[in-house]
């Protein structure tokens, strides 16, 4: 599973679920040249939070075990 969250909000959701569970928390910044009058300077996009987690399937017992 992943999700994703840019407000504060949702990255408490996120935050709390992978409290409870398990799971990734990664963040992501991104910047883009603009220019500043005869020059260039970063301006920064919203950070995106990241939650990835994978599932463990149970197994249930065969005849074999």
């Amino acid at each position: 599973m992943v999700a994703n969250a840019v407000t504060l909000q949702a990255e408490a959701v996120l935050i709390e679920w992978r409290r409870r569970t398990s799971g990734e928390l990664t963040r992501i910044s991104v910047a883009h040249a603009r220019p500043i009058g005869r020059f260039d300077g970063w301006r920064m996009a919203m950070p995106v939070t990241i939650l990835a987690a994978t599932k463990v399937l149970e197994t249930t017992p065969t005849a074999a075990d």
